[in-house]
């Protein structure tokens, strides 16, 4: 009997331990939301009021949050610009391999030789732009 309630007073305090401990897990977990949810409201703010671009904005609001945020900020930021760079690299690119294919002669169009076709077919002598006399 003895070891029965021995037993039961275990499983008791183990039980109520495990709630304990996980109480304060979901506590620092709500603590945490709370604070995810107060920065995405200063960059909402940010960005409605400044409108400036993402990269200034995450790296603005990183300078006062908390340490696991603001490094997730400007690694966000560095990301943004990163691509922002890559994609304007490859913009002139582009734009210089235009401009080369564009310097060269161009084939005449579709528009060009029929208007030729038929100015040289009209200077006959039933033509409007045949000379009179």
């Amino acid at each position: 009997m003895l070891w029965k309630l021995i037993g039961c007073l275990c499983i008791l305090t183990a039980s109520s331990g495990l709630g304990y401990f996980q109480g304060i897990e979901y506590r620092r977990q709500i603590q945490e939301m709370h604070c995810l949810e107060q920065l995405i409201r200063e960059i909402g703010g940010e960005i409605s009021y400044t409108k400036a671009p993402l990269p200034e904005i995450f790296l603005r609001t990183a300078r006062y949050c908390r340490s696991p945020y603001s490094l997730w900020l400007r690694e966000m930021a560095n990301d943004l610009l990163r691509n922002i760079r890559r994609k304007i690299a490859d913009l002139t690119d582009w734009i210089k391999a235009a401009k080369e294919e564009l310097s060269k002669p161009q084939a005449p169009t579709l528009a060009a030789l029929l208007t030729d076709y038929y100015e040289g077919r009209n200077a006959g002598a039933w033509s409007l732009s045949a000379p009179r006399r």
